[in-house]
């Protein structure tokens, strides 16, 4: 019996080594050489992966071994983890022009734009011909845009406008329909270094109503803004991006204003007259991103003047590709934002993704107050003097080639606002305050045309 324990030991042992054995012998250079080529000619690309990672893992890691991984992935639509193999097989010492172009797309698939235009300048002539037939050393990309916005505002509020009887008056303002048109386009200066110019005009309709002993005065009116923005973006390398930026809203609107005489007789006591206003805002913000594995990570600050008031905000926000591509991703973004030394936390979810061939759909909401709030680094800005206590939205884009889309934005807000009744002899703090809730919805449609 004993003798019998002693040769299954003895057997087993055997074996083991053996098995050790085998597997060191295949996870040798040479072997993994010749496995990983053949595993990749023969498309097993989802042997070749399990194989490659293995060998990696036990120190065995060639330029020829990363190239093949990562055309792997290339294939396989997952970009994220193309890049980090494309770039290890560069760091190794292999760079090839197919190489190159295929991680200009591993890039540009997931928008990592100011990657993908440093790895295109590194590119043939014949190359870059072929990838943008439109280049342009003046203009990079192009954006044009255009839609409206509606307002139930009145429909839903003009009767809390009713006279206002003795000594007080109210004040309101509707907030009606508006018109936006965008255009934008960016430069390449350097093959780091691209500069975006915008300019958006917005025309926003709106009516001011005051209520005394009676009567109601009211004046249909036009807000005009004007708005400016320029952003740098800046390559540092290893996946980071600094990108400062700046807005300036120039605002035109004429309005009525409250008069009050107490020296006159009651019957003129009160008289309302037209004021222009003339304000100049500003948004200075910076943005600093960073691609780590299967995500993109931001933080982001700003400070800000709008509507009088100083504002200042700091946020984080992170991208999640599961798939590493833009087939599926979500994207979560908290905000600090600071007013008059009050703060308020507003958090933004984000899903993305593609429903059909070249479409992709996203769809978002934003919870918190938003009064006076900037985004995507100072891009996108809501400086209506209205609360928006929670906004929501989809876009939808189709990609036409890769140098040329278009796209269909819709997004709604659900906004409130203070109807006021003032005393007379005291009309700067008013004596009652009711709540007003309204909608407002954009359509937005725009083309992008990439030179």
């Amino acid at each position: 019996m004993q003798k019998f324990t002693l040769f299954i030991i003895f057997t087993t042992t055997l074996l083991s080594i053996s098995i050790n054995s085998y597997s060191q012998n295949e996870y040798s250079y040479e072997n993994v050489e010749k496995i990983s080529d053949s595993l990749y000619t023969n498309r097993k690309f989802d042997q070749l992966i399990k194989f490659s990672n293995k060998a990696i893992d036990l120190k065995i890691d060639t330029y020829q071994l990363r190239y093949r991984l990562a055309m792997t992935y290339f294939e396989k639509k997952n970009y994220l983890s193309a890049v980090t193999n494309f770039e290890k097989a560069n760091d190794l010492g292999y760079e090839t022009q197919k190489m190159l172009e295929n991680l200009y797309y591993s890039y540009f698939y997931t928008d990592r734009f100011e990657e993908a235009n440093y790895t295109y300048s590194k590119l043939s002539v014949s190359r870059m011909e072929r990838i943008r037939p439109l280049n342009n050393p003046f203009i990079n990309t192009l954006n044009i845009e255009s839609g409206s916005s509606f307002s139930n505002d009145e429909t839903k509020n003009s009767n809390s406008a009713d006279p206002v009887t003795g000594e007080f008056y109210s004040e309101q303002t509707f907030d009606k329909n508006s018109f936006l048109f965008n255009t934008g386009l960016s430069q390449l200066p350097f093959e780091r270094f691209s500069i975006y110019y915008n300019y958006t005009y917005l025309n926003q309709k709106k009516e001011n109503v005051i209520s005394y002993s009676n009567e109601i005065v009211s004046n249909n009116y036009s807000q005009i803004q004007s708005q400016f923005y320029n952003r740098f973006d800046i390559y540092a390398g290893n996946g980071f991006v600094v990108s400062p930026a700046g807005r300036f809203i120039g605002v035109k609107e004429n309005t009525y204003t409250a008069n009050f005489d107490s020296s006159a007789s009651l019957k003129n006591y009160f008289s309302v007259s037209d004021k222009e206003n003339i304000s100049d805002n500003f948004i200075i913000s910076a943005m600093v991103s960073k691609f780590v594995s299967l995500f993109k990570l931001r933080i982001n600050g700003s400070f800000s003047f709008l509507n009088e008031k100083h504002q200042s905000q700091i946020g984080f926000s992170g991208t999640y590709f599961p798939f590493g591509n833009k087939k599926f991703y979500s994207e979560s973004d908290v905000t600090l934002h600071n007013q008059n030394s009050i703060s308020n936390l507003v958090f933004t979810q984000l899903f993305g993704g593609m429903i059909a061939k070249n479409f992709y759909f996203e769809a978002y909401a934003t919870f918190g107050k938003v009064n006076n709030f900037n985004g995507q680094n100072g891009y996108i800005v809501f400086n209506n003097s209205d609360v928006t206590t929670l906004k929501f939205g989809a876009d939808l884009k189709y990609i036409i080639s890769n140098n040329f889309n278009a796209y269909l934005i819709y997004l709604n807000q659900q906004r409130e606002r203070n109807y006021n009744v003032y005393e007379i002899s005291n009309n700067s703090i008013p004596v009652q305050t009711q709540i007003l809730n309204y909608q407002k919805n954009t359509i937005l449609a725009g083309l992008k045309f990439i030179f």
